[in-house]
């Protein structure tokens, strides 16, 4: 009897994975997979959350289309302290949805990021989620130090890769 409770809530427990945010997994090799993240990312910023703005809303896009759900959105202002991939400035901002199951990242206010980041979008924001390799400053010690020791040969043979990203998301 108790086989069968416990085969009950693992499958509950399984069940819960379906709605989760789901990313496809970067190789496990920690090199290979800063480079895949490089070659998919339009940027690549070491940068302080200056401010985050949370606003709610029913068009999640940007594009005019209005949703009757409410999503949580959080526009974040960046400041740059270095940068080794893109043509973002000194300030940029990110557009993030927040809920559940929508992959998004939550900043924190004077915490610093290394970002992979996508955009900027139509809406002049740039995006990120939890399935980039996004991490706080405590957790980037790795991709930085693989970051600066890229070398040209290296780069060139990333930027051939395609990249996945659905821009209609944006």
């Amino acid at each position: 009897m108790k086989l069968k409770y416990l085969a009950i809530l693992v499958l509950y427990l399984i069940s819960f994975s379906a709605f989760g945010c789901s990313c496809a997994p970067y190789s496990k090799d920690p090199s290979e997979a800063v480079l895949e993240a490089y070659s998919s990312s339009t940027a690549v910023v070491l940068a302080t959350a200056e401010s985050i703005e949370k606003v709610k809303t029913t068009n999640p896009w940007g594009k005019g289309e209005v949703d009757s759900y409410e999503y949580d959105v959080e526009i974040t202002h960046f400041i740059s302290l270095r940068s080794w991939k893109g043509s973002h400035g000194k300030n940029f901002y990110t557009r993030i949805i927040t809920n559940c199951c929508m992959c998004g990242l939550k900043f924190t206010e004077e915490e610093t990021y290394l970002l992979y980041l996508d955009g900027p979008h139509d809406n002049g924001y740039y995006s990120t989620s939890t399935c980039s390799r996004t991490v706080n400053l405590e957790r980037a010690e790795t991709d930085i130090k693989i970051l600066d020791a890229l070398t040209p040969d290296q780069l060139v043979k990333w930027k051939a890769r395609p990249k996945i990203v659905n821009e209609d998301l944006f």
